[in-house]
């Protein structure tokens, strides 16, 4: 069963991946990020619809954690929940965290247990115009604050902005002045703490927008795309 609308909508723009089982680990439901990580089938897996671990221990664990957490005397404690790593062939462990759905959020559905899933390897989406609305940046402050977060370095972004490094300096103090945050390293690890949309729901957002764009380039020009 599919969570209410609001929720599922909810989950979406989550960067952490969402998946709910049945007591015996039968997939229910899954957000995009969930469903993207067991496409990669790297860590968790789908087996016959039963979620699994592709290491052997983690599986065993795994499945461990999701018969305690859908114990009914489990479902009404709000520290049931339980975390574990699962190791891949590639990129950091997952980090897991397995916790009992309550009985009245599985009302028709045999979903029991929630696992929320972080991909420590995965780049979030940053956007620039939430620093400016959250922070008082200003947009050129917002997209050097950004471009730190995504790894580049002030002395790289002088050439890219065709700007001095001491315009850029002044820019970061103000950026780290506004934000309260100490150091650069203080920064990026701030920006990323922030809540964001996952880059894949960007991306989807991105594609819908092009592919209403074109449907109404096509009505005005009389004729339809879908045909």
């Amino acid at each position: 069963m599919t969570p209410p609308a609001s929720n599922a909508a909810a989950w979406e723009l989550a960067g952490v991946g969402a998946i709910t089982t049945s007591p015996v680990g039968r997939i229910v439901w899954q957000n995009a990020v969930g469903g993207e990580l067991l496409d990669r089938a790297d860590g968790v897996i789908s087996r016959s619809g039963l979620i699994s671990s592709t290491d052997r221990t983690s599986a065993t664990m795994l499945a461990d954690r999701i018969r305690q957490a859908a114990q009914p005397q489990n479902r009404c404690k709000s520290a049931a929940e339980q975390a574990l790593r699962i190791p891949r062939t590639v990129g950091s462990p997952l980090l897991v965290l397995v916790a009992p759905l309550p009985a009245s959020d599985a009302v028709a559905s045999d979903a029991a247990v929630i696992l929320l899933i972080t991909d420590p390897d995965r780049r979030l989406t940053i956007l620039g115009r939430h620093l400016v609305d959250w922070f008082g940046l200003t947009p050129a402050e917002a997209d050097l604050a950004v471009q730190l977060a995504n790894g580049a370095r002030l002395e790289d972004l002088t050439a890219r902005k065709g700007v001095r490094i001491s315009t850029l300096r002044s820019q970061l103090r103000a950026v780290l002045g506004k934000t309260g945050a100490d150091r650069q390293a203080d920064l990026v690890g701030l920006l990323h703490r922030l809540p964001t949309i996952s880059s894949r729901r960007l991306a989807q957002r991105s594609a819908d927008q092009r592919l209403n764009a074109d449907d109404r380039r096509g009505a005005s020009q009389g004729f339809d795309l879908g045909e």
